[in-house]
């Protein structure tokens, strides 16, 4: 988790949310201290030329109306996502994690969900979160996703996600991080550094992505690959919307899947010298091609986000924008 200061802007590396219901939260961080900013309870969702509004009736009861007529499902489909996630609400996170597993999307199909509610909600909803817009990952994973967004809050601290691991640095004592210290090789209790020395321990825990991992354990275990994902950043004078709500993009018109206004979450992303208004606004794109151009990626989502907007509004929104492009990566 890493924040960029970019003309006072907070950039996070990607867009990055924190689950508060995740099971280790409460018991390893200070959530007060971070200065937690919460979305609210639901989506917008791009679908027919318009955007519908769609939350949790639970959590969120004056979204009722609007989501019981949002085009992203038949009414069997919501009624059967309201009994999955009260399910879902009731279980136990460790309890998902545990058994045989199957893909995403062979487990929504297996629950009789039809095309629309997957293409246009849950593969946006899920695909963005895990990085998987086909659903081809850990339905196990999905499922626990699906249990912290409906107990819990989608939240980001006030100054940006690497204040996370900064808290927990901060706890530790001095010395015991190492930064700009390249590891070479792990072995059974050893690392070796690169510049020739090592390091011992009576548990080595490797915390990489999968091809790195593999890279450092040599042939114990294969590599597993990974995905890749970018996330274009843009300033403007303006918000194009006024909801705290993550934006899905059901018609899967660009390389955006997750849209959000952070300034709507967090005023502190912008700097406090911005004329009166500015909004920062990031766009997540998983499952692009990880040799694009990143030119190319800020390109294709700053015409996806004016066909959203309109060419009126994009004059204002969109085509003026100023945008920051993180390096497109290659995540686990």
């Amino acid at each position: 988790m890493r924040t960029d200061l970019v003309d006072g802007f907070r950039i996070d590396r990607g867009f990055q949310v924190l689950l508060t219901a995740y099971p280790e939260v409460d018991r390893q961080l200070d959530t007060a201290a971070l200065r937690l900013r919460s979305f609210d309870p639901g989506s917008a969702m791009w679908v027919g030329g318009r955007m519908w509004t769609m939350g949790d009736p639970l959590r969120k009861p004056s979204l009722a109306v609007a989501s019981a007529v949002a085009p992203f499902g038949s009414v069997a489909d919501k009624l059967r996502l309201g009994r999955l996630l009260l399910k879902l609400r009731k279980a136990d996170p460790r309890q998902l994690l545990r058994g045989p597993d199957i893909t995403t999307s062979e487990w929504l199909a297996s629950l009789g969900f039809g095309s629309h509610i997957r293409d246009r909600f849950l593969g946006p909803l899920l695909g963005g979160i895990q990085l998987d817009p086909h659903l081809e990952g850990s339905a196990r994973m999905a499922q626990t996703v699906l249990h912290c967004l409906s107990v819990g809050d989608s939240a980001v601290p006030a100054l940006g996600m690497q204040a996370i691991p900064d808290q927990l640095a901060a706890g530790l004592a001095p010395g015991t991080v190492r930064l700009g210290t390249v590891v070479q090789r792990v072995q059974a209790g050893v690392v070796h550094l690169a510049d020739g020395t090592s390091v011992e321990a009576s548990s080595v825990v490797v915390a990489t992505d999968g091809p790195a991992a593999a890279r450092l354990l040599g042939d114990h275990i294969p590599d597993p690959g990974s995905r890749a994902v970018g996330c274009v950043w843009f300033k403007a004078p303006k918000s194009p919307m006024a909801q705290k709500l993550i934006v899905l993009d059901g018609e899967h018109s660009g390389p955006a899947l997750n849209v959000s206004v952070m300034s709507n979450i967090s005023p502190d992303y912008v700097p406090s010298n911005a004329p009166h208004g500015t909004a920062l606004i990031a766009a997540a794109c998983p499952g692009i091609d990880a040799n694009i151009n990143p030119a190319q990626l800020e390109s294709d989502v700053r015409a996806q986000l004016t066909s959203w907007w309109g060419p009126q509004r994009s004059e204002e929104h969109t085509s003026e924008l100023q945008s920051h492009h993180d390096l497109v990566c290659r995540l686990l």
